[in-house]
């Protein structure tokens, strides 16, 4: 067998190709070879005022990418104005069987800024993927 690429160290086991130092981030244990998943496009803007942003989180089957196999569990939110450094989070929040789009709010904003939003999924193991992040970006409104 080959070592996949994203084997820590390029160490594998030469006959099964399981990866003996673990993956690179973002990839799927034994092999390596397989993403954690992500969504293809960013949250979906439902509506916006001067303090506030209200998104909708699309948890179709057609709007993630890999993780055939693989279990979501939760979800995180990751925010920031384009002129701050670091990223804000929510809580972690657990993804409803039921519904297939979510809105999440976020508030206590700054007026007539345009911030950065992206959201992580996290599979029933606890890992994720925060390579392929999908961002859009959104604008308050002035205070009128």
């Amino acid at each position: 067998q080959t070592c996949s690429s994203n084997c820590l160290d390029n160490a594998c086991d030469q006959y099964t190709g399981v990866c003996l130092h673990g993956c690179s981030a973002g990839y799927v244990l034994p092999y390596c070879r397989e993403r954690y998943p992500y969504f293809i496009n960013p949250p979906t803007l439902l509506s916006v005022k001067h303090d506030r942003i209200d998104i909708g989180l699309d948890f179709q089957e057609n709007n993630i990418k890999y993780g055939d196999k693989m279990n979501l569990k939760y979800y995180q939110l990751f925010y920031k104005s384009l002129l701050e450094e670091t990223f804000r989070s929510s809580k972690i929040k657990l993804i409803s069987n039921t519904d297939n789009v979510t809105t999440e709010i976020i508030s206590n904003l700054e007026s007539d800024t345009k911030y950065k939003v992206g959201v992580l999924l996290i599979a029933d193991d606890g890992n994720f993927n925060n390579q392929d992040v999908v961002y859009g970006q959104y604008n308050t409104t002035c205070i009128q």
